[in-house]
């Protein structure tokens, strides 16, 4: 198991586990990580830990400074009891040295329920916190102060206005080819890569051909059936190199039951089992060097927009808030607002993020999602690498003018300019998904897509009528939870639906409306994780 824990007494602090993390001491304190880069050996102070992947503990008299990453590649919570405090990673090791009193926070409730996650620093539980991204706990005889020790401030690099676009590339893909390279050579040896149809894991295969690795590399893609396009794109690629070191990972009821018992009580349902893809096959597997493409949505443009919404009110949290908000008590609604503003209160509009949501989307949904999914998925792994969680790579790509990142077209031609066959021969399959297009003129642009449109809308049709007994093949379909959701854990529904009305969390109204199982969209999301809630707190039920 890879985790940490520290506990802090009387302005002394203890590192009661470090497992699967490496000590070193550096820069007048304690560096805990999987790695210490050679690069980061010459960095000091702030610039120490803008670069550092872990946690980084210093002391100076009375005060103890503990420091999280910038891109929360290790999840950490902190709470005290009896003027002893413990920061630690998950909440399976930490139960040997501290009971952790199940009291359920409401407005944490109801931010995991529709976000998937508390905002800034809050949990599930009223006495736990979580740290965020570049999070700082300062602790002075006993008295706890948390905050953001960077405000993510990435301006425009102007110089790229006066290049043309091929030699932004060419910079761009040489930091990026250079920088992966250094990563990946810390480990010289046999690597584990997820290969899908999209742009980043092909992306990170393009690199691994420049840097010679594609015969190093075992590849796998994951879905419910073979014949899905992820799985035939990513047969694709290899093809073109000529290579056969891929297998296909089916995901079956019982990948998402093994995630099921174990997601909820390692993070506090910080991660639904809904996610169980690379965790499934990497529990099967004995990946010695696996290869993580996740943050790269974060840099690369995933929630980049061709427009600026900077309003405090543009934050699309306020979508599910304005769904539900009949259901949630006016106080609760105030205080989770509270938690919006803190979690954003140091966004500028001068900074060079195309909206408040893309800033949104890199400091809070993607390293609360993504990394901590990360986090499950390394205990599975001899050794995790993280290429794209850079901060010379994130200070390049952000201060890149915004039009690069919009549709990921930087990559794109990142790729092409590599091997222009990963583009010219081989499709994409997030823009082959109808739900991709942005206007409804766009969706009938060509046949394709009216097939795709066709097949969704028969499939809808089909598990409103037979609750999901019937179902049309769908290539464009990763996994099919709306299904799996009906056919297995339905009985877990109406009982998590039971327990929060009977806990006064939710009314009756809503407890009924979340027992029926929808078709597909977000609404399928919350109910997996009101599952994921109820498993963790279900056990304690007679003491609450």
């Amino acid at each position: 198991m890879k985790n940490v824990i520290i506990k802090i007494t009387n302005n002394e602090f203890d590192i009661l586990e470090h497992h699967g993390f490496n000590r070193y001491d550096i820069n007048g304190g304690i560096y805990l990580s999987f790695s210490l880069n050679e690069n980061l050996k010459q960095l000091i102070d702030k610039e120490f830990l803008l670069n550092m992947k872990g946690l980084f503990i210093s002391k100076e008299k009375n005060i103890i400074n503990i420091y999280g990453d910038i891109f929360r590649t290790v999840p950490l919570y902190y709470i005290t009891k009896n003027n002893e405090t413990y920061i630690f990673s998950d909440f399976e090791s930490i139960k040997k040295y501290i009971e952790i009193e199940k009291n359920i926070d409401p407005v944490g409730f109801w931010e995991y329920l529709l976000f998937g996650n508390g905002i800034y620093n809050r949990t599930i539980y009223e006495n736990v916190k979580q740290f965020t991204v570049a999070g700082q706990l300062l602790i002075e005889n006993n008295l706890l102060t948390f905050d953001y020790y960077w405000d993510f401030s990435i301006y425009e690099n102007n110089s790229y206005n006066y290049q043309n676009e091929k030699e932004v590339i060419n910079i761009v893909q040489e930091k990026l080819i250079s920088i992966f390279n250094n990563e990946l050579q810390q480990k010289n040896d046999h690597y584990t890569l997820g290969l899908s149809g999209g742009m980043d894991s092909r992306l990170a295969f393009a690199i691994l051909k420049k840097l010679n690795l594609l015969d190093n590399t075992k590849f796998f893609t994951y879905g419910y059936n073979k014949n899905i396009l992820e799985s035939l794109i990513a047969q694709k690629l290899l093809k073109l190199e000529k290579l056969s070191n891929w297998s296909f990972h089916k995901l079956i009821h019982t990948s998402y039951t093994n995630a099921l018992n174990k997601f909820a009580k390692f993070t506090a349902a910080s991660v639904s089992f809904a996610h169980s893809h690379i965790y499934d096959y990497l529990d099967n597997q004995n990946a010695k060097n696996f290869i993580s493409t996740y943050y790269s949505d974060a840099i690369f443009g995933y929630s980049t927009e061709n427009k600026k919404n900077d309003t405090y009110l543009d934050v699309d949290y306020f979508i599910s808030l304005e769904i539900y908000k009949e259901f949630i008590p006016q106080k609760i609604l105030t205080i989770i607002n509270d938690d919006i503003r803190n979690s954003l209160k140091n966004y500028n509009t001068d900074f060079n993020y195309s909206s408040i949501n893309e800033y949104k989307y890199i400091i809070e949904r993607h390293t609360k999602f993504h990394m901590n999914l990360l986090f499950i998925q390394s205990q599975k792994a001899s050794n995790v690498l993280t290429p794209f969680a850079n901060f010379e790579l994130f200070e390049v790509f952000i201060s890149l003018p915004i039009k690069y990142r919009i549709n990921k077209k930087i990559i794109v031609d990142i790729i092409k300019n590599i091997d222009y066959k990963y583009i010219n021969d081989v499709e994409d399959s997030s823009s082959k998904k109808v739900y991709f297009e942005k206007t409804f003129n766009n969706i009938f642009k060509n046949f394709d897509n009216i097939l795709i449109l066709s097949r969704k809308i028969l499939n809808i049709i089909l598990f409103n009528l037979t609750r999901g007994r019937l179902f049309v093949f769908d290539k464009n379909s990763t996994e099919i939870q709306a299904i799996e959701l009906i056919k297995n854990y339905q009985n877990d529904l109406n009982n998590a639906s039971n327990f929060f009305n009977l806990k006064n969390l939710i009314n009756d109204s809503l407890s009924n409306k979340l027992k029926k199982v929808p078709s597909h969209g977000k609404p399928i999301a919350i109910r997996y994780q009101l599952i994921d809630l109820y498993r963790l707190l279900e056990e304690n039920n007679e003491k609450n």
